[in-house]
């Protein structure tokens, strides 16, 4: 398992290169990428790392999306990206949020005043 907290994309591409790279090493075996949004979120913020972090080992690792399975963890104090790479026929991870979300404070940006 590797773990990537608030991270650059940029360090986090490295925790998805050895994922993928072990994936494709174990063909039958299933990864799973498990975020968690902040206490302090964005909007969808699990969600969207979720979607960034599989897009770049399908796209990029070339690792069939059918492998590579996503879950919303839910919140910690901090934004967190868990990367697990199960056999088959093991249970998946289960997510372990710490935070509950109604103690979750979303920081919604505004526009920029174009005048």
């Amino acid at each position: 398992m590797a773990t990537s907290y608030d991270v650059s994309f940029a360090d986090e591409k490295l925790d998805l290169d050895h994922f993928a790279n072990e994936l494709k090493r174990f063909p039958g075996w299933k990864g799973y990428i498990v975020a968690y949004a902040g206490q302090y979120a964005r909007p969808n913020e699990a969600e969207q790392r979720l979607r960034r972090a599989k897009n770049y080992v399908v796209r990029t690792k070339r690792v069939n999306s059918r492998r590579v399975i996503t879950i919303d963890g839910g919140y910690r104090d901090r934004s967190l990206l868990e990367l697990f790479i199960i056999p088959p026929h093991d249970p998946k991870p289960v997510p372990l949020p710490t935070v509950d979300p109604r103690d979750v404070h979303l920081q919604i940006s505004r526009p920029k005043n174009r005048s």
